[in-house]
């Protein structure tokens, strides 16, 4: 078991790495030149850092504070808890402003997609009614009791976990040419919950707003 000049010492060393990731997120949250898109993915690597040292701190704090006296953990505990309370906040104000980005981008891509379709309306005020071709991949209907089942990830709108959820769902259903746009619209409003499911209300299942929706994430 590892004693607590060497706990000490290595929770010190990721405490510096936390603190240059905070430098970092202000860096950019503060650059001026850097575009919103860079910005966003800039915010969204750098907070996914951010959280994983910090779990890093959390869990020598508890390691250290089991190798002390009694009468030394309280000191202990509250010396840790000011100092990862620094962390904690400049974290939350990151994420803050990252969502306020990402909000705007997602307000952008709806009001685009508005203005194409009255634009197309605008156009062709009268359009011939479709015909419906019955087909094994279009979904008419969101609801997911007419999908495939796969063992895929709910998606609920955590910035931080994004990433792990694209990654399964660009293999199991992105990437796979049998299925229209429409049908993967219908797969990933299915995996969709809270904040982000919100973000596809007024869309409707096509292949164009299919591709609005990967936008919108």
């Amino acid at each position: 078991m590892a004693s607590v000049a060497t706990l000490t010492s290595k929770r010190g060393g990721n405490r510096g790495a936390v603190t240059r990731l905070i430098a970092k997120l202000s860096d950019i949250i503060n650059d001026a030149a850097m575009d919103r898109d860079r910005k966003i993915h800039e915010l969204n690597k750098k907070l996914e850092d951010l959280h994983d040292k910090i779990k890093v701190v959390e869990t020598l704090d508890s390691e250290i504070v089991e190798l002390l006296p009694a009468a030394d953990v309280e000191a202990e505990m509250s010396n840790a808890g000011t100092t990862n309370a620094v962390a904690y906040d400049a974290r939350d104000a990151a994420e803050f402003t990252l969502k306020t980005l990402m909000d705007e981008k997602a307000a952008e891509v709806a009001a685009a997609a508005a203005a194409s379709a009255a634009a197309a309306a605008a156009a062709n005020p009268n359009p011939p009614a479709p015909t419906i071709t019955p087909t094994i991949n279009v979904t008419a209907a969101t609801d997911s009791s007419h999908l495939p089942k796969f063992n895929l990830p709910e998606f609920g709108g955590n910035i931080l976990l994004w990433n792990a959820f694209w990654d399964v769902f660009e293999v199991e259903v992105h990437l796979k040419k049998s299925y229209s746009n429409a049908t993967k619209f219908n797969f990933l409003n299915s995996r969709l919950s809270g904040d982000a499911k919100a973000l596809l209300l007024g869309l409707v299942p096509t292949n164009d707003n299919y591709n609005v929706a990967i936008d919108l994430g």
